[in-house]
């Protein structure tokens, strides 16, 4: 791929078709689209997957997304709000993914973890007790030769990614790990100030270093060296058709 290549702003379909095989022609293996308009946008990226480019593989910067989410399509924004105003961009941009997901926070007996339904200090009680239970039980887990890490079911609850995981470094010391030993579960065990590389399922450069080995999604567990083969042969799959 040469250079920087940009879609620009064509002003029709036939032009931004054009202007696709004309970074085709050059070498362009991708483009960078910025600003187009739905029908110019959506000749191009037929254009592209054509020319033998993938589809849309990446969104970057996430100016658009948290507006198209907006359940009624409509924006809260003031009249005096102006796309071409960076000043306007930036200052509501913060406020979008609110407007998406609050609602799904909110007490609701269909959403997960709607603890707050009819919420009673009987309730908390048990809670507060289930808590120490806990925390005892990964302490003495450790302690029998098993091992602690760290994770964060963000999302629910007003819980907001990486948030959660700071929280979790705090209920670990909470649970009487040294500081030093929460860093050590926060990094699956492994030492990423001595080699980064610990934090890639296989090394980059050896091919066969295992880092991080298993992970656990949505109550799974998965080996990544064979989820990454797996994806990988999936991807070759995809490309041939």
């Amino acid at each position: 791929m040469f250079g920087y290549p940009v879609l620009g702003r064509p002003g029709t379909p036939e032009a931004a078709v054009n202007r696709v095989k004309e970074l085709k022609s050059r070498g362009a293996d991708g483009m960078k689209i910025v600003g187009a308009w739905r029908n110019t946008f959506d000749a191009a990226a037929q254009a592209a997957a054509v020319a033998g480019h993938n589809k849309v593989a990446t969104t970057e910067h996430w100016y658009g997304i948290p507006d198209a989410a907006m359940p009624a399509g409509v924006q809260n924004f003031p009249s005096s709000y102006n796309y071409l105003n960076e000043a306007d961009r930036f200052r509501y941009a913060g406020r979008l993914w609110r407007e998406v997901l609050g609602s799904f926070s909110q007490p609701n007996l269909n959403n997960h973890g709607s603890y707050f339904i009819n919420w009673s200090s009987t309730g908390e009680a048990f809670w507060k007790e289930n808590f120490r239970l806990w925390l005892a039980a990964v302490r003495d887990f450790e302690a029998r030769g098993g091992t602690s890490t760290l994770g964060e079911d963000a999302g629910y609850i007003y819980q907001m990614y990486g948030f959660g995981m700071l929280r979790n470094l705090e209920l670990h010391q909470e649970a009487g790990f040294h500081p030093l030993r929460v860093l050590r579960h926060a990094t699956a065990n492994g030492n990423p100030l001595e080699d980064f590389k610990v934090l890639y399922p296989v090394s980059p450069n050896s091919g066969t270093k295992t880092g991080i080995e298993w992970t656990i999604k949505a109550g799974y567990p998965y080996h990544v060296p064979r989820l990454l083969s797996e994806v990988k042969s999936l991807v070759e799959q995809a490309r041939k058709q």
